[in-house]
């Protein structure tokens, strides 16, 4: 677990390497048969994201929650959403949609069973590409908002690469301005570089 300005974030994969590989090749470039293989670690993230959410409650944390198989992992997350957390997925540009006619996020948590809610809608925002802390964290300003009230709902959001937190601390501001409140975040794979990469897709915050 590591933190994005104050946000919690469990990340299923360090985004280098054969991951930073194989989720470049599942988000720009196709290869949607990748998602069996991301799909667990997402998965992995959730589970622990929720359940640490609910032993900081002092709550009873549900027996198998955190275990390896996917079939217990998803009944476990189901079960900590019992809770009423929403599995909120981050909005990609009409860009990239129209690019990829797909949503990664939204393909991996179906892949393990678990619905995304969309309560989150974007604007058009600059290529993030070659933009440094500073300049992502202001392209992302106000690019977020709630498509309704939030209020008394509580929220994971789940994003697939973290790496300056600009995105997810964007859509925790939209979400606290719709009345709601964030938990923490669950990433497919997150980056603990502090060099700048000069290669990586358009939408990695």
């Amino acid at each position: 677990m590591t933190e994005r300005g104050g946000l919690r974030v469990w990340a299923g994969l360090d985004y280098a390497g054969v991951p930073r590989r194989v989720i470049a090749s599942f988000k720009d470039g196709g290869r949607t048969d990748a998602a069996a293989a991301l799909a667990p670690a997402l998965l992995a993230a959730v589970v622990a994201a929720l359940a640490a959410v609910q032993q900081s409650q002092g709550a009873v944390q549900s027996q198998g929650a955190v275990q390896s198989e996917g079939a217990v992992e998803t009944r476990g997350a189901r079960q900590h959403r019992g809770d009423g957390i929403r599995l909120v997925t981050i909005p990609s540009s009409r860009r990239a949609w129209r690019a990829r006619g797909y949503l990664p996020v939204e393909l991996l948590l179906c892949r393990s069973g678990l619905a995304p809610s969309r309560v989150l809608t974007t604007r058009e925002t600059a290529d993030q590409v070659g933009l440094d802390r500073a300049a992502r964290a202001r392209n992302r300003d106000e690019s977020l908002r709630a498509r309704r009230s939030l209020t008394g709902v509580r929220c994971l959001l789940v994003d697939d690469i973290v790496t300056t937190g600009a995105t997810v601390l964007e859509a925790r501001r939209a979400i606290l301005a719709a009345g709601g409140e964030v938990v923490g975040v669950a990433a497919l794979a997150e980056t603990r570089r502090r060099l700048p990469v000069t290669q990586r897709s358009s939408e990695t915050d």
